[in-house]
C-alpha cells in the first residue's frame, strides 16, 4: 500500500443552480502553513531581506518568480507561481494579496507557504529551488460520480496525459478534456513550479495522480495541492477563457458511446420487469427476515465498504451489531464522548466493543472515515485493535476489540467505581503508552500525530496494559514531515500543547506534551484541570507540579493513596519526565524516542526543565531548575533541587480564555 503523505485535509462545496451551472465556493486563501521551528525577530535584517523578496515576487511576476536576497543566515529564499490561466494583471494582482496576507498569518515565521486557487507563494531561510514536495492537500467535490469504475478509468487516463504536456512544457502547465459519457466531458489541468526539472515534474505529478484513490475516489471532482505541484478534475470547466481547449484523445477503453446505444432498449426491458422484480424482491426479503429473526445470534459478513476499504476490515451488518448490543440498550452502554456512545457486545461469544456515531456529535464522517483508514493500518499492542466497521441506515459504526478495564481517566479519577492503582502498575502504563506513541511518530507504516492524547482515550486490558484509542483527531504526515498547521482545532483543553490550543500548530511535539500531562496525572492521581486557584493556590496540574519542584518538595505530588508503598527514585524521574515534556519551548520538548530510553534506562542524564506552558510562577524570574538524585534507593536519601544558574530567558505565557 502506497505511503499516505498528507498535511491538512479540506472541503470544498458545490452549490447547483437552475441553469445548471457549478459554482465553487471556497475560502481565500485555501491554506496557510507557517512552519513554528525557527522564527525571526522585529525589524532584523531577515525580515528586511523578506519584505525585499515579497516586493520582487509581486511585482516582477509573470506566471512565476523567483529571488533570493541576502547572505548566509540572513537570506531569504521565495518562489511565487500563478495558475496557468491567469492573465499577467490578474496574476500580479493574487500575489501581491498572498504576499500581503502571509506576512500578517505568518508574523515572524522563517519559512511559510500560502496557497490560493489561482497563486502560490512560498519562502523560507533554506533555499528549496529545484527540490520536489510530494506532501499534498486535498480539496473533494461532494458529490460522487455515476459511474465510478469508468469515471477513474477515464479521468486518470486524462491526467497522465496532461502530466506528461506539462512536463515538457516551458510553462510546467497543461489542461484539457476527455469524454465521460455522450453528455459528460471531465476537465482537467496540472501544473509544477518552473524550477522544477522536467523530470521531476513529471514525479511530483505522478505522485499526486497517485493520490486520488486515498484522498478523493469516486468524486466527480477535486484539487490535490502540493509545494511544488498541483492537479485539478472536475466535470465542469472551471479555467478561464480558452485555457481548456487543449482536446486530448479518449483513452482505449470500451467507448461511452457503445453504453449510451443500449439505453432504450434498457429502459423498456427495466420497465417492464419493475413489477416482477419488485414482487420477487418483497417475497426473498420476508424470506431473510423470518429466516434472522430465528436466528440467536449473528455473524459478520465480508462486504464492500462505501467509502472505506482494507483487506485487514471485517464489514459488519447493522441487524448483527443490534443483536450484540441488545439493540444498543442502556445496560449495555459502557460510556460516551464527543464522538457518540460506546456499547459493549458479544457475538459468536466474543465480547466487542461498538463505537456509534451522534447524529447529535460535533464530528462526523470525515473523522469517521479517517479513523478507519488510520486504525486499520496500524498494529501495536498498546494501540486498540479494530475488528471491523459498518456504514447501513446511515449509521457510521466501529467494532473494537473488547478492552475490560475501562478506560484510564474511569479508573485513575473514580475513586468510588475505579480500580486501586498501584505504582508498579502506574509505571506500567506510563511506560505503554510511550511505546504506542513511538510505535505512532516513527515505527508505523504512515507517520501519525494523535493530537488529542488524554486518560478517556487510553483503554486498559484485563492486565493493565494501556491501549491508546480513539484516531478521529488524528493526522498522517509525510516520512520527512514532522508538523502542520489547521484552522479547525480539534482536542482537549488541558491537555493540548499552547502552540496548537492558540495557533492551530501541531506536531509530533504536541503528542508529546500530551504524554507529559498524562504522565504527571498517572504520578499525582489528580487531573490537570480540577485544580482551584483560590484553594490550591495554583492554576493546574503543572504549575503545582513545577512549584513543588522549586521549593524542594516535589514527592508531596505523588499520588496521596500510594501512601509510601513506591519507589521514590522512580517516581522522581517520572515527575523531571513528565516536565521536560511540557516545557512551553517546542525545542526543548524531547521526542518520544527520547522518553522511552529516559523511562528505559536510570543511567540516562536528564536535561534541566523550563517552566511548563501558561506558567504562572510566584517569584518574579524562573528558570530551570536542575533536579538531582540517586539512582540508588536509601532510607535516608535527600532530594536536592537548587536553582540553576542558567542565563536561559523564559517566556511566561498566559492563555486567554477562548
Amino acid at each position: 500500500m502506497r505511503m499516505l503523505q498528507l498535511s491538512l485535509v479540506f472541503l470544498f462545496v458545490v452549490s447547483v443552480h437552475q441553469a445548471g451551472a457549478v459554482e465553487l465556493i471556497t475560502y481565500d486563501p485555501l491554506s496557510t502553513i507557517c512552519f513554528p521551528e525557527s522564527n525571526y525577530t522585529a525589524n532584523s535584517t531577515y525580515q528586511h531581506n523578506l519584505k525585499s523578496v515579497l516586493l520582487s515576487l509581486s511585482s516582477n511576476i509573470s506566471g512565476f518568480a523567483t529571488a533570493a536576497v541576502g547572505q548566509g543566515p540572513d537570506k531569504v529564499y521565495g518562489l511565487a507561481v500563478c495558475r496557468g490561466d491567469l492573465s499577467a494583471a490578474e496574476c500580479q494582482n493574487c500575489t501581491a494579496d498572498a504576499a500581503a496576507m502571509i506576512q500578517q498569518r505568518c508574523s515572524k515565521s522563517k519559512s511559510s507557504t500560502m496557497w490560493r486557487l489561482s497563486c502560490e507563494l512560498r519562502y523560507s531561510s533554506k533555499n528549496f529551488m529545484g527540490t520536489v514536495d510530494t506532501n499534498f492537500f486535498f480539496l473533494t467535490n461532494v458529490n460522487n460520480a455515476t459511474d465510478p469504475v469508468l469515471f477513474n478509468q477515464q479521468m486518470k487516463a486524462l491526467l497522465g496525459n496532461l502530466s506528461a504536456a506539462a512536463a515538457n512544457s516551458s510553462s510546467m502547465f497543461a489542461s484539457g478534456q476527455i469524454q465521460y459519457t455522450d453528455f459528460r466531458v471531465i476537465y482537467g489541468a496540472v501544473q509544477c513550479t518552473r524550477d522544477l526539472s522536467s523530470a521531476n515534474c513529471l514525479n511530483c505529478l505522478n505522485e499526486a495522480v497517485a493520490f486520488i484513490p486515498y484522498c478523493c475516489a469516486e468524486r466527480q471532482g477535486a484539487v490535490v495541492i502540493g509545494a511544488t505541484c498541483s492537479i485539478r478534475y472536475e466535470l465542469y470547466p472551471f479555467l478561464k477563457g480558452s485555457a481548456v481547449g487543449l482536446q486530448l484523445p479518449s483513452p482505449s477503453v470500451a467507448p461511452p458511446t457503445s453504453r449510451s446505444k443500449n439505453t432504450g432498449t434498457a429502459v423498456i426491458a427495466v420497465a417492464v420487469l419493475i413489477p416482477l422484480v419488485l414482487l420477487c424482491i418483497l417475497i426473498f426479503g420476508l424470506i431473510l427476515w423470518r429466516r434472522n429473526s430465528r436466528k440467536t445470534s449473528q455473524t459478520p459478513v465480508n462486504r464492500d465498504k462505501e467509502e472505506v476499504d482494507g483487506p485487514e476490515l471485517l464489514g459488519f451488518n447493522l441487524l448483527s451489531i443490534r443483536a450484540a448490543t441488545n439493540d444498543f440498550s442502556e445496560s449495555n452502554k459502557l460510556g460516551e464522548g464527543g464522538y457518540g456512545p460506546v456499547y459493549k457486545g458479544t457475538i459468536d461469544g466474543k465480547e466487542i466493543a461498538v463505537k456509534r456515531l451522534s447524529n447529535k456529535s460535533g464530528q462526523g464522517s470525515a473523522e469517521f472515515k479517517n479513523e478507519v483508514r488510520l486504525i486499520a493500518k496500524l498494529q501495536h499492542r498498546n494501540l486498540v485493535r479494530l475488528l471491523g466497521c459498518c456504514m447501513e441506515d446511515g449509521e457510521k459504526i466501529l467494532v473494537y476489540e473488547f478492552v475490560p478495564n475501562n478506560s484510564l481517566d474511569r479508573v485513575l479519577f473514580d475513586r468510588e467505581k475505579g480500580l486501586p492503582l498501584d505504582w508498579a502498575t502506574r509505571l506500567k502504563i506510563i511506560t505503554g503508552i510511550a511505546r504506542g506513541l513511538l510505535y505512532l511518530h516513527e515505527d508505523s507504516r504512515l507517520k501519525i500525530i494523535h493530537r488529542d492524547l488524554k486518560p478517556s482515550n487510553v483503554l486498559l486490558d484485563n492486565e493493565m496494559n494501556p491501549k491508546i484509542a480513539d484516531f478521529g483527531m488524528a493526522k498522517i504526515c509525510g516520512m520527512d514531515e514532522t508538523q502542520g498547521n489547521t484552522k479547525r482545532i480539534a482536542g482537549t483543553y488541558g491537555y493540548m500543547s499552547p502552540e496548537y490550543a492558540i495557533n492551530g500548530n501541531y506536531s509530533l511535539k504536541s503528542d508529546v506534551y500530551s504524554f507529559g500531562v498524562v504522565l504527571l496525572e498517572l504520578v499525582s492521581g489528580r487531573k490537570n484541570t480540577s485544580f482551584n486557584i483560590d484553594a490550591d493556590g495554583d492554576r493546574d496540574l503543572l504549575n503545582h507540579a513545577w512549584n513543588l519542584c522549586e521549593e524542594n518538595r516535589p514527592l508531596e505530588l505523588v499520588d496521596k493513596a500510594l501512601g509510601e508503598s513506591y519507589d521514590q527514585n522512580e517516581a522522581l524521574r517520572c515527575i523531571h519526565i513528565g516536565l521536560l515534556c511540557v516545557q512551553e519551548a517546542i525545542v526543548d520538548r524531547p521526542t518520544m524516542s527520547s522518553v522511552g530510553l529516559m523511562l528505559g534506562s536510570t543511567s540516562v542524564t536528564l536535561p534541566a526543565p523550563h517552566p511548563p506552558a501558561f506558567y504562572v510562577g510566584r517569584r518574579s524570574r524562573h528558570e530551570a531548575i536542575s533536579l538531582s538524585y540517586s539512582t540508588e534507593q536509601s532510607e535516608d536519601q535527600t532530594l536536592n533541587l537548587m536553582q540553576s544558574s542558567s542565563s536561559n530567558a523564559v517566556t511566561i505565557t498566559e492563555l486567554q480564555a477562548r
